[in-house]
């Protein structure tokens, strides 16, 4: 029956197929035509269609149209038997198998982080960068976000290893995700060296927080000494700076969250009443001298959210000038999508979280410092995004990855958050502590 269809119509039948045997869908026909969307997919399939049918197939030597009713009757285990690479150009065998079935949570970060580390070469990391064969619908991107808003909430609330140690699992995806990129443009970081420069930045945030500065810096002298002993050939100037700026983006500005979040001075603001908790979950959770902060990031973390929210539905409601129209030059060009009336909508959202947050922990002259610290993260959380998409544009991809559903990568979801650290790092113990201490220096020591 499938034979009469046309060459265009089985690309398109074997296309629909393929991505609904990847996401883990059996292949009904109201599926089939919502998978239909997935053009770049049904393309890719059909060249290999018309060149090599047998590569779909197991029992080499069928013909077309019974491939195509075998790949319909098929199971998701049989399509994962199919030599995927030679199917889809641009999309790994261990992509496609990650959407096959369902994984824990553990062995999906731990798949995600492998394949992030063996795109190290320009050609490998090109193919990872490829556009992904995910679904963006409003719903799954709804249900990512909140899924990751009550992990989030858990994480802040732990106890101070359980901090650091998730803090650090998420630099190493999001820092392998920002070096994937700057390969496929050309570069060739000086990753491992990074990596341990990033996770001893954090434990010294953690455990010797007046040490945490100096980190960067004699990072920086590491980072030569491995360009210059341990590289066969000298480096580029985009080699040096790539690796320099992947510490500094990606894991000197989110350490700042540790020093916020755990910093002794808390201990000034101390909740009077403090709920008593069962052993084992008191282990688990934030210490009572710690609690203060916890709720401050929490807080200020919402607003991040709140403003990337805002902007978005604001944007898709009253959306008419993109920022490049009104003279913001680069900024413009990075987000074309981006529109003023976005902005100034995530602008109000922020403002409005931070008016709760400064009522909520009573704040100083509350209803003035509220809105003016949500305003704040929102601005410096929209430079944030804007640099994500700055790197992206000249690296010529959509997205860092595709961890999250409907969201991309990690680096994707948490670009906002970024550059906000130093700045909660600033104000919130000033605003926290009745504006007891002008010079900020109660962080600065333990």
């Amino acid at each position: 029956q499938l034979q009469p269809m046309g060459a265009v119509n089985i690309r398109r039948v074997v296309g629909c197929v393929w991505v609904c045997a990847t996401l883990g869908l059996r292949p009904s026909a109201p599926r089939l035509r919502r998978a239909a969307r997935h053009r770049r997919c049904a393309v890719r399939v059909a060249a290999t269609v018309e060149s090599s049918v047998p590569s779909f197939s197991r029992e080499p030597g069928k013909e077309r149209g019974a491939m195509v009713a075998w790949l319909l009757g098929s199971n998701v285990s049989h399509v994962a038997e199919l030599p995927v690479e030679a199917a889809l150009p641009g999309c790994s065998a261990t992509r496609l198998a990650r959407r096959a079935k369902p994984l824990e949570p553990a062995s999906r970060y731990a798949m995600y982080v492998r394949e992030l580390w063996r795109a190290n070469e320009t050609g490998a990391a090109i193919d990872c960068c490829a556009p992904s064969v995910s679904s963006s619908s409003l719903r799954s991107r709804t249900a990512t976000g909140v899924v990751v808003g009550l992990l989030f909430s858990a994480w802040i609330f732990s106890n101070d290893a359980c901090y650091a140690l998730c803090l650090a699992a998420q630099v190493v995806v999001a820092q392998l995700e920002y070096f994937r990129m700057a390969i496929a443009s050309g570069a060739a970081p000086a990753r491992r060296i990074v990596l341990c420069s990033s996770l001893t930045m954090l434990y010294a945030a953690l455990c010797a927080p007046a040490l945490h500065e100096l980190v960067f810096p004699l990072a920086g002298t590491w980072i030569m000494l491995w360009f210059l002993l341990m590289r066969p050939n000298c480096s580029s100037i985009n080699d040096i700076s790539t690796t320099l700026m992947g510490l500094f983006y990606t894991a000197y500005l989110p350490s700042w969250w540790v020093r916020v979040r755990c910093a002794p001075a808390w201990e000034l603001a101390r909740p009077a009443a403090v709920p008593d908790l069962p052993a084992w979950l008191a282990a688990c959770f934030v210490s009572p001298d710690r609690l203060a902060g916890a709720v401050a990031v929490w807080w200020t973390c919402l607003g991040v959210a709140a403003a990337d929210i805002g902007a978005y539905f604001g944007g898709k409601k009253f959306g008419k000038r993109s920022l490049a129209s009104v003279g913001l030059g680069a900024a413009g060009k990075a987000s074309p999508n981006k529109t003023l009336e976005g902005a100034l909508s995530g602008f109000l959202a922020s403002a409005l979280v931070g008016t709760a947050a400064a009522a909520a922990m009573r704040w100083p002259l509350w209803a003035i410092t509220g809105p003016l610290y949500g305003l704040a993260v929102s601005m410096v959380a929209l430079v944030g995004d804007l640099t994500a998409s700055m790197l992206k544009r000249d690296s010529n991809v959509k997205d860092f990855g595709d961890l999250l559903p409907g969201h991309g990568g990690l680096l994707d979801r948490l670009d906002g958050f970024i550059f906000v650290a130093p700045l909660a790092y600033v104000l919130l113990p000033k605003l926290l502590l009745g504006l007891a201490d002008p010079t900020g220096m109660l962080l600065a020591t333990r």
